[in-house]
């Protein structure tokens, strides 16, 4: 048999036959052993022809992987993207011919000249309020925000281990808090939309003033921020949880409310535009995927007659 056709036998349609003959013989963990193995019957082409299925595969499949890189790089330039336009947002504003000053924080570097710099500590406070009776559990996720526990297990299929009602651990949530988790210090801080509980091990902020909730929720997930966060302790790299003390280390802009709405409104319509580019990539890369499964079963199950190919491209 030829070694690069043998690359391509196991292909999609006859990994399926192998699967299920596994699922029948097994439970629990599946299992397929060298015997089940040996014993699919497979058919297999003439020599000559299996170099030239090998040879159309290793072209096609080039192409398609060369494909997927690219809308792979997309996406990762799309984010980067995503990224740089809320980061400026936030801390140069929408007006690219405002007067700019310099904040005085390293985290910010220069501003708008009206805009102003205070402590965080001003801006928000800690919620300590205990949850309530008919609260439901949340999860805060850097995935998917903060979201109702049963939601998060449902989405992620998978359970988490829930905090007994009724015990001290349990802190009340309000629509428009923020809320610090352990990985805050890697992908910010997120904005509760939702009323509900939250464990100890997060921190509930609660907005004091002159606060836009929109805003700071891109605010508190750039990167420029989520740096800054990140450079207020060490200990993180300990496993121990990202509290309030190192939130208060952060300086945060003081903005005009109807400026910070302006802003959050712009990044909305701008991160939809490109996470909707993002979206349809990953959609190209789940497409040609299947089409190199497809092409690869199709040529190894003979439904793709590549002697007639040959043939033709001789001619």
């Amino acid at each position: 048999m030829s070694s690069s056709f043998w690359r391509y036998f196991h292909s999609a349609a006859y990994a399926v036959r192998l699967n299920t003959r596994s699922i029948k013989q097994t439970s629990g963990i599946q299992n397929l052993d060298q015997q089940q193995y040996l014993d699919e019957a497979a058919a297999f082409p003439p020599h000559d022809e299996q170099i030239l299925i090998a040879e159309l595969l290793d072209r096609e499949t080039a192409k398609i992987n060369e494909l997927v890189t690219e809308q792979r790089r997309l996406i990762e330039l799309l984010k980067e993207k995503r990224q740089a336009v809320i980061s400026h947002a936030v801390t140069n504003g929408l007006n690219p011919h405002a007067p700019m000053k310099p904040s005085g924080i390293e985290w910010l570097g220069d501003v708008p000249g009206h805009w102003g710099v205070g402590q965080s500590r001003r801006l928000f406070r800690v919620r300590n309020e205990p949850a309530h009776a008919s609260d439901k559990q949340l999860t805060v996720s850097q995935k998917y925000g903060v979201l109702f526990q049963t939601d998060f297990v449902q989405i992620e299929g998978r359970r988490v281990v829930e905090t007994l009602k009724g015990t001290d651990t349990l802190r009340h949530v309000e629509p428009n808090d923020f809320i610090i988790s352990l990985r805050s210090f890697q992908g910010g801080i997120e904005w509760s939309r939702l009323s509900g509980s939250a464990t100890f091990h997060y921190v509930v902020l609660v907005p004091v003033k002159d606060i836009h909730p929109p805003f700071f929720a891109y605010l508190f997930k750039s990167i420029s921020y989520i740096h800054a966060l990140r450079a207020t302790t060490d200990l993180i790299r300990d496993g121990q949880d990202l509290r309030y003390s190192h939130f208060v280390q952060v300086d945060l802009p003081l903005i005009p409310l109807d400026e910070q709405a302006a802003i959050a409104a712009f990044l909305d319509c701008e991160t939809v535009k490109l996470d909707t580019l993002t979206a349809e990539a990953e959609r190209a890369i789940e497409l040609l995927l299947e089409r190199r499964t497809a092409l690869i079963s199709a040529a190894v199950t003979g439904k793709i007659d590549v002697r007639g190919l040959a043939e033709a491209e001789a001619a």
